[in-house]
């Protein structure tokens, strides 16, 4: 069992009955460098295993272009079966629906405003 936490600037990440949680840090606005840190403490706390992702995103002040584009596809999306964004906040709502409807994500995502609900949607792509 993979028991690595990783806490940075931007996020903490850890996993638990098989989701991997990224908690967003306050006021955070990502860029693509932002992104790519997180994508990468993410990938190490994976450990080489595809989970479902739970993201937090209550604290998210904005998200930019560059970033929502590598966020989408490719080595962001790498060992993420499926991806619940949880918030109850107008703005988080808001970059999460744009980034959903824009970007589109090449895995299975949704927008939840209930914490629960977004963790048992998870329980289907474990």
């Amino acid at each position: 069992m993979n028991n690595l936490n990783i806490e940075n600037d931007y996020v903490k990440i850890w996993i638990e009955d098989g989701i991997i949680h990224n908690i967003y840090k306050p006021n955070l606005e990502i860029n693509l460098a932002v992104a790519k840190i997180m994508v990468r403490d993410r990938l190490r706390v994976s450990n080489g295993i595809t989970y479902p992702l739970f993201v937090d995103i209550s604290n998210l002040i904005s998200v930019d272009i560059g970033a929502r584009e590598y966020l989408s596809g490719g080595e962001a999306t790498k060992l993420i079966s499926a991806g619940a964004f949880y918030t109850t906040t107008p703005i988080a709502k808001f970059a999460g629906k744009l980034f959903l409807d824009v970007n589109q994500p090449k895995t299975p995502a949704q927008i939840f405003s209930d914490k629960q609900e977004a963790l048992d949607w998870l329980q289907q792509y474990k």
